[in-house]
């Protein structure tokens, strides 16, 4: 995945439109969890709908209870999520 600086390891979760990945970064060896995103099931606006109201809410969120979005990769094929690994 060229301009990622993560790699992908163990397959945490699923759901109907993500997989959840362990990740490691490539430089800090920083372990987090790698929400993905995979465009072809973007079938229509409803998935692209559902990842931006995630990630706005992810953005504007402060609270304990909410893991901590560290950042976010428009890849060809995916939309990747990274997040604080707890």
């Amino acid at each position: 995945m060229d301009g990622f600086p993560y790699v992908l390891g163990a397959l945490l979760g699923e759901g109907s439109f993500c997989q959840v990945f362990h990740g490691t970064h490539l430089e800090t060896k920083r372990q987090v969890a790698v929400k993905v995103a995979y465009k072809s099931h973007f079938t229509g606006t409803s998935v692209a709908q559902r990842v931006d109201s995630e990630l706005a809410v992810l953005r504007k969120a402060q609270h304990p209870n909410i893991v901590k979005l560290i950042g976010v990769f428009d890849l060809p094929e995916s939309i990747n999520i990274v997040l604080v690994r707890v």
